[in-house]
């Protein structure tokens, strides 16, 4: 199922009829249907009662339909959040200013008309002398993050509480150093939480393969040395299968593992 399945599905609950739902959705109305026909199949039950005159909604198609609409409602939100992030007027944004130019009229006004102007950015003002806000901006473009740049700042964490793993051992190496983040969203998946960081809701610590997402709203820096977080790649496989092909990939995988542990 995908998300072309639930335009075609809501399209034909709009319209109650397969033909008017295949001109309104601009294609031939027998691959509609047999669209329609495989999301039934995939579910297990009829959405639609079918007649002379149409169709109309099941008692389950009702209920689908709802969540469908949710669902595609939830996904044009996500769509416009990033075109705004995209655009440079919604996410997060540090303005550092020193003593002088906090007293001159002109630093709130700009702010103020900032936020008249562009109400989803969320400015994070300090003050600080000229010295040390250019080296703030300077290591924020190129260095890397200490550990305890991420005390009281809000982070995104993909893992489920309790569960080990990557965003567990961030949080032990952060209770080590006595660095207290702000945990804004636990969620289930990698892109769910770069989609959240792209949007300005958070920090987050990703493997190093996935840079590259959403390049132009995410900002990547390594980890300072000597801090450092593992993500493993894991493979689970049932202990019963001692031979056949899953015996023959699970040995491959722990050589060429081992191989990988031993390269310079």
């Amino acid at each position: 199922m995908d998300l072309r399945h639930l335009r075609y599905f809501v399209a034909v609950a709009g319209t109650g009829h397969m033909t008017r739902a295949a001109a309104q959705l601009g294609i031939q109305q027998p691959p509609l249907s047999q669209q329609i026909k495989a999301l039934e199949n995939e579910l297990g039950m009829a959405l639609f009662h079918r007649h002379p005159k149409g169709v109309s909604l099941t008692d389950g198609g009702h209920l689908f339909h709802a969540e469908a609409q949710r669902i595609l409602a939830d996904v044009e939100a996500m769509t416009q959040r990033m075109a705004r992030v995209a655009r440079g007027v919604q996410g997060v944004l540090a303005v550092g200013f020193t003593s002088s130019a906090a007293a001159h009229d002109f630093t709130p006004e700009t702010l103020r008309e900032c936020r008249h102007r562009f109400p989803e950015i969320e400015l994070v003002l300090s003050e600080n002398n000229a010295a040390d806000i250019t080296e703030a901006v300077a290591a924020k473009r190129r260095g890397a993050v200490a550990v305890e740049d991420l005390h009281d700042e809000p982070v995104v964490l993909v893992r489920r509480p309790g569960a080990p793993g990557l965003y567990a051992n961030l949080l032990a190496l952060c209770a080590r150093r006595d660095v207290v983040p702000r945990v804004v969203a636990e969620v289930d998946r990698m892109m769910t939480n770069l989609n959240l960081v792209a949007a300005g809701v958070g920090l987050s610590v990703v493997p190093a393969s996935m840079q590259g997402a959403h390049p132009h709203a995410i900002v990547y820096r390594p980890l300072a040395r000597p801090a450092r977080l593992d993500a493993p790649l894991t493979l689970a496989y049932r202990p019963l299968d001692g031979n056949g092909p899953a015996a023959t990939f699970v040995a491959l995988v722990r050589e060429l593992a081992t191989l990988r542990r031993r390269a310079p």
